[in-house]
């Protein structure tokens, strides 16, 4: 297993010109970042537009980024959706495409309670059976006192 250590950087969504997402722009920046000596790459998260973008968008960005690293640095997949099925199609994509690692938004916008989030990273964990990031962003979430002794995973 690799080590996650280092930066990862938190990729942006390159799109051309008709607003459709840049597959080709993106090759092109992850291969700049490897080369200025970065860590990993942190994919479809906040920054990178995640909840703009259509599912299958969100994939063939990871697609994207997996085929130019090549394996050589990290790959964390921001996997992060309201539903948990949706959640588990991204990351069942994560896996088979490559990715080291997933990582996932608490679901938001509905009032979840502790139990029912706890519930949701615990059915992504034990389904996806890779390492894990709990992505924590108190502000879109109405419930932020997950701990993580609570999920076994990494804050």
């Amino acid at each position: 297993m690799k080590k996650f250590e280092g930066i990862c950087a938190a990729l942006l969504t390159p799109y051309d010109e008709s607003g459709k997402v840049n597959c080709a722009m993106l090759k092109k920046q992850v291969r700049w970042l490897i080369g200025q000596g970065i860590d990993g790459f942190y994919v479809c998260g906040s920054t990178g537009e995640a909840f703009l973008l259509s599912p299958q968008e969100r994939m063939a960005i990871l697609d994207a980024v997996c085929e130019e690293n090549n394996g050589e640095k990290l790959v964390i997949a921001h996997i992060g959706q309201i539903a948990t099925e949706h959640a588990l199609e991204l990351g069942r994509h994560a896996k088979a495409a490559g990715a080291d690692a997933i990582s996932s938004i608490s679901p938001f916008y509905y009032k979840f309670s502790s139990a029912e989030i706890q519930q949701y990273y615990l059915d992504l964990m034990n389904a996806l059976e890779m390492p894990f990031f709990i992505y924590n962003f108190p502000a879109s979430v109405s419930y932020t006192h997950l701990r993580a002794h609570e999920t076994g995973a990494y804050l």
